[in-house]
């Protein structure tokens, strides 16, 4: 007889995620498909130390980016004008270029966008010509073909490196979390699901490619945050006939 839900995390999801599981029924495994390298090159480097002495106007997609820029800009000052997908980005550029003792950039942030699409239109809205691109290696196309469409100048500037770790899962989980296409790809790479299980993505760029490999249920994350991703998945499970299985306080 089934006793707990059983679910799999497709990336690291946060201590706090993880203390919560302990309060309810559920079974988490974490088991991450992807890896993070920034890119520690001279010239990249020195790029991107340039560009923080100029007026730019920058677009930060992803966390990473940031935290590699962050570590070649260092101490200095950056002058940019940033434009953020996601607030989890915009909470790291604020840990990262602004400080009490820098108020000059308290404003350093001009626009947040729940996903590509809704960032380049407010990148459009507000007139900019042009935009420093700071991103993975298998950056999604969304963002730069739309501001392309638009006539806004696009410089890409690759500060990180994406790496898929696909590895066999053994386990039947009634719910699985995916948080970027690169993890869809990486996990289906060696994986198939029972059609029982649910899938649930970070955002409709994720979903659709889910799409690609299975035909099971897709659910979206209610917010682009790794941890809705969760609360997705114990809302629709408190919810459905799994219900009775969750202790929820």
């Amino acid at each position: 007889m089934r006793e707990k839900i059983s679910i799999l995390s497709t990336a690291a999801i946060g201590k706090d995620v993880e203390q919560a599981v302990a309060d309810r029924g559920i079974v988490l495994d974490v088991i991450p498909f992807i890896d993070t390298v920034y890119i520690e090159d001279v010239e990249v480097s020195e790029r991107v130390k340039g560009l923080a002495a100029e007026k730019a106007v920058v677009v930060f997609t992803s966390k990473h980016a940031v935290m590699s820029v962050a570590k070649m800009v260092g101490k200095e000052t950056v002058k940019w004008s940033i434009y953020c997908l996601g607030n989890k980005t915009k909470n790291v550029v604020n840990q990262c270029f602004v400080s009490s003792e820098n108020l000059v950039n308290a404003e350093i942030i001009k626009g947040v966008g729940d996903d590509a699409e809704q960032l380049a239109n407010v990148i459009i809205k507000q007139n900019v010509k042009k935009v420093v691109f700071f991103c993975g290696d298998k950056r999604l196309d969304i963002l730069p073909e739309i501001l392309a469409k638009a006539g806004v100048d696009i410089v890409e500037i690759i500060v990180y490196r994406t790496l898929e770790t696909p590895q066999k899962v053994e386990e039947k989980y009634d719910g699985i979390l995916f948080y970027s296409p690169s993890g869809v790809r990486s996990f289906f790479n060696v994986n198939k699901v029972f059609g029982s299980t649910v899938l649930f993505a970070i955002g409709k760029t994720t979903a659709d490619a889910i799409g690609q490999y299975a035909d099971n249920k897709i659910v979206i994350s209610s917010a682009p945050v790794k941890k809705q991703v969760f609360m997705t998945a114990i809302d629709y499970f408190n919810s459905s006939k799994w219900g009775k299985y969750l202790k929820i306080n």
